[in-house]
């Protein structure tokens, strides 16, 4: 009975499961590269990796060196394309106080 059991699970896999599954979508074409996405997103893999950002930093003296992501302070972080950091945001104007 558990060899008929391991039998009939491993047909269910191999041909059952697959016709279930989701298809792959078809607009697959458009091709985007890192440095387009890293220009918009602050979050990449180098600037979300702390390590990366102190190695970069005391390791490797890169100028600027990568600056880890922290929400809220993306103005800080600066453009260096020879290490893979393409965001750049414009310092927010001070809020006037209220009166």
């Amino acid at each position: 009975a558990f060899v008929a059991h391991c039998i009939v699970q491993g047909l269910l896999l191999c041909y059952v499961v697959p016709l279930l599954g989701k298809t792959a979508p078809e607009d697959d074409s458009h091709e985007v590269t890192f440095a387009e996405v890293a220009h918009h997103k602050a979050c990449t893999w180098f600037t979300a990796n702390p390590v990366h950002c102190l190695r970069s930093k005391h390791i490797y003296h890169h100028q600027p060196a990568c600056q880890a992501f922290v929400l809220g302070k993306e103005h800080h972080m600066k453009v260096n394309q020879a290490i893979g950091c393409f965001f750049e945001e414009e310092k927010p104007a001070k809020e006037e106080a209220a009166k």
